[in-house]
């Protein structure tokens, strides 16, 4: 697929989608600066590489000496306290036996052209590109397993709730579970849902089989499509240049402080680009 055109302000990330729901003027403003990540970002990026690893057949105390030797590069701020805990308890989540994802799966870079929406000023598709965690067996036991279809999970390790992280990554498993149909086949791909780490460590120390971590979102992929309708609109917007400011607990971590994005900062930030 060639390189989308770039439209100040559009997103081209899938991961990039989340900031819809809750403000366009961060999602334009983050597509043009880049900031430095911090603790939280780095810490999920860990968790997430150790999930990765183990997945793809290494075994914890060689995926736990990978993790520290790959932390000063890949995810410096991280918690590694946290990111080693988190880890041990998901490999030791029956639930979570290797075999039960795809190895070709772990971090698969996908590619999803929407087609614009009618009030977008530009016309052009759009064209977001990703890497997904994770596809499971959506009946990892039974054994016919492969003919009875796949679902598309995805790690999180952020303090939200887990019935509040299937909306607010809403629109990014949407996309990818939509883009995964170009890769399994159509019929063959359906949303699993979010698997918030976090709840791994949470007070009690709970038998890691028995943490409440997996959250499904049973959505069809009709409802999939129904959704990036929604993000097919508000990217339509940010390109014409109607980009609404939305205060929120998000302005802590928009390269815009609240109110400069509303009087004019984010106009003269996408000009300059």
């Amino acid at each position: 697929m060639d390189e989308p055109e770039r439209i100040p302000g559009e997103p081209t990330r899938l991961s990039a989608l989340n900031s819809l729901s809750k403000c366009s003027g961060l999602v334009a403003a983050r597509s043009v600066v880049s900031g430095d990540s911090g603790q939280a970002a780095d810490t999920g990026t860990g968790v997430g590489r150790g999930v990765e690893l183990w997945h793809r057949g290494v075994d914890y105390s060689s995926l736990a000496k990978q993790l520290t030797a790959e932390q000063p590069t890949e995810f410096a701020k991280a918690d590694m306290n946290d990111v080693h805990r988190i880890v041990l308890a998901y490999v030791n989540d029956e639930r979570n036996r290797p075999d039960v994802v795809l190895t070709d799966s772990l971090e698969l870079t996908v590619h999803l052209e929407l087609e614009p929406d009618e009030d977008d000023p530009t016309g052009l598709p759009i064209k977001l590109k990703g890497h997904t965690d994770q596809v499971r067996y959506a009946f990892p036991d039974h054994p016919q397993r492969e003919e009875l279809g796949l679902q598309l999970w995805d790690v999180k390790n952020g303090r939200a709730s887990g019935e509040d992280m299937t909306r607010d990554y809403a629109f990014q498993l949407c996309a990818y579970t939509v883009a995964l149909e170009g890769h399994y086949g159509a019929g063959e791909i359906s949303l699993g849902g979010v698997i918030r780490t976090k709840g791994y460590i949470a007070r009690g120390k709970p038998d890691p089989s028995q943490a409440n971590v997996f959250f499904p979102m049973p959505w069809t992929m009709e409802q999939c499509r129904a959704v990036l309708d929604t993000a097919r609109y508000l990217i339509g917007q940010i390109r014409a240049g109607a980009i609404p400011h939305t205060p929120g607990s998000w302005c802590r971590y928009c390269p815009l402080s609240y109110p400069t994005c509303a009087t004019g900062g984010l106009r003269r930030l996408l000009e300059d680009k």
